[in-house]
């Protein structure tokens, strides 16, 4: 006789369970990776923004409105920065048990030991919370860029009125 789940469905096979682990896994990490890439690929249009900016803010000799909302918006895009070193910043934590960090501090034997532990669901739990720090500084930092350049623009209209 067979049994199924109350759904009608039939029970998961332990290779079915062991899949269920291996995606998430799979999938948090290709995430993480994506995440880094976004974060320097906004890095670099902050700082070539910064770049561009500063220097040319530099040469003339605007009023102090315009000195004033510029720099606000500068310090927008250097708060995004902040934001986006913190995304790229590498995870050393090494107390959660799950993560290179921790088993970087355990002897031959102790990762012998452990080689027979099924450790997905907690690193599936480490690579979660890593997903959503780093996303959560991603998504602060554009916050931060669209407000510096509403204040750059808001300074060049300034400028161009006075």
């Amino acid at each position: 006789m067979t049994t199924t789940q109350p759904d009608g469905t039939a029970p998961a096979t332990s290779d079915q369970i062991d899949r269920r682990l291996d995606v998430p896994v799979e999938t948090l990490t290709g995430t993480l990776g994506r995440c880094d890439n976004k974060a320097s690929v906004l890095l670099a249009l902050t700082g070539a923004g910064l770049a561009i900016v500063v220097p040319a803010a530099a040469e003339v000799d605007p009023p102090a409105i315009v000195l004033t909302v510029g720099g606000l918006g500068a310090a927008a895009w250097v708060a995004a920065i902040v934001f986006l070193l913190l995304t790229v910043r590498p995870h050393l934590s090494n107390d959660d048990g799950a993560s290179w960090p921790h088993r970087s501090k355990l002897s031959r034997d102790e990762i012998h030991g452990r080689m027979g532990e099924d450790g997905r669901a907690g690193r599936i739990k480490v690579l979660s919370d890593m997903a959503r720090t780093k996303f959560t500084y991603v998504r602060w930092a554009v916050d931060l860029m669209l407000a510096g350049m509403a204040f750059l623009t808001a300074a060049v209209v300034v400028a161009v009125i006075l």
